[in-house]
């Protein structure tokens, strides 16, 4: 009997923007991130505060990182605006 293995390597590299212009976003976690084209978004996510005592945010925000100009743009929202969420993981 024929022993068949698949061997499946992933390499992804990432880069940390740290010169990026302002109006980038606020510290967030649980947010969903896409690239479309050469262009990362992100959406929504739930507020980090530095304050335990304060109640988290939802956001409902959109934002669009370009990195061939190394700058974040506020995107406008739909007309109604999305309710603010985040990703639950199990």
């Amino acid at each position: 009997m024929k022993k068949l293995f698949i061997i499946s390597i992933l390499i992804a590299v990432v880069s940390i923007a740290t010169s990026a212009q302002n109006g980038y976003p606020s510290a967030r976690t649980g947010h969903t991130l896409t690239i479309v084209n050469d262009d990362l978004y992100m959406f929504g996510g739930e507020e980090i505060s530095k304050n335990k005592s304060t109640r988290s945010i939802m956001m409902n925000d959109l934002y669009k990182f370009q990195p061939a100009q190394d700058r974040w743009e506020a995107q406008p929202h739909s007309t109604p605006e999305p309710s603010g969420r985040r990703v639950m993981l199990p």
